[in-house]
């Protein structure tokens, strides 16, 4: 019972947690290995796509760019 109750709340929290990093990408943007216009473009988002944010390097978003984590620009995101 203590274990189902304990999951229960890191499942909450969790889902929380996802809930207040999420945005919606406002344009297209490149997908970068490291936070700033001088990292290497790993990737594309297109418009509309919703992007989680696991942390924040300054003014960029560290996501996930298809399998790989890179960052994006948090400028074009919205919640």
């Amino acid at each position: 019972c203590v274990f189902g109750l304990t999951l229960l709340a890191v499942l909450a929290g969790y889902g929380i947690n996802s809930y207040m990093n999420s945005y919606t990408a406002t344009r297209g943007l490149n997908c970068r290995d490291e936070p700033g216009t001088y990292g290497q473009i790993i990737g594309k988002i297109v418009k509309g796509k919703k992007v989680s944010c696991s942390a924040y390097s300054g003014e960029w978003c560290k996501t996930r760019c298809g399998k790989e984590k890179g960052f994006v620009y948090k400028k074009y995101l919205s919640k």
